[in-house]
C-alpha cells in the first residue's frame, strides 16, 4: 500500500481515516474503526503526548491589595486551589488583579487553565496571609 492511501475492506468500500495536520504525514493515516460495545468510532490519535512532569508550589499573599506572582514554570496546564483555612477570597487574573476584578475563589475552590508558564498568573487575596497551592502539568 502506498502511503496515504487506505485499503478497501472486504467489501472493497474505502475506509475512512485521518491525519493530524500539525504532526502526522500521509503514511500515518489510521482508518477508523466500529466499536461493537459502544457502537461508536475508535479513531486512533497521534501525534499528541501525555504529560510526563507535575510540579506543585504554595503562594501566599503577606498583605493584603498586593498583587503576588506566581513562581516561574513552564508548563501546558495549571490547576489553582485556594487554601481550605482562607477565611477571605482570593483573585486570580493578569498584572492587573485586584479585588475589584479577579477570578474569585472561595477556600477550597479550584480553577484550571491551559497556559504555557505559571508566572503568566497573579493572585491578591481579600485576608492578609492567605494564599493557594497549585500544581503546573507539562
Amino acid at each position: 500500500m502506498s502511503a496515504g492511501i487506505l485499503p478497501k475492506d472486504s467489501n472493497f468500500i474505502a475506509a475512512i481515516g485521518g491525519v493530524s495536520s500539525l504532526t502526522d504525514s500521509p503514511s500515518s493515516i489510521r482508518a477508523f474503526q466500529y466499536d461493537p460495545t459502544t457502537r461508536g468510532m475508535l479513531v486512533h490519535i497521534a501525534g499528541e503526548v501525555a504529560p510526563t512532569t507535575v510540579s506543585h508550589a504554595k503562594t501566599t499573599v503577606t498583605t493584603s491589595g498586593t498583587r503576588v506572582q506566581l513562581a516561574s514554570n513552564a508548563c501546558k496546564s495549571i490547576v489553582i486551589k485556594a487554601l481550605s483555612t482562607n477565611l477571605g477570597k482570593i483573585f486570580v487574573g493578569s498584572v492587573t488583579v485586584s479585588s475589584a476584578n479577579g477570578f474569585q475563589l472561595s477556600a477550597g475552590d479550584t480553577v484550571a487553565l491551559d497556559i504555557s508558564n505559571s508566572n503568566v498568573i497573579y493572585i491578591d487575596a481579600e485576608t492578609n496571609g492567605e494564599g493557594i497551592s497549585f500544581l503546573t502539568i507539562n
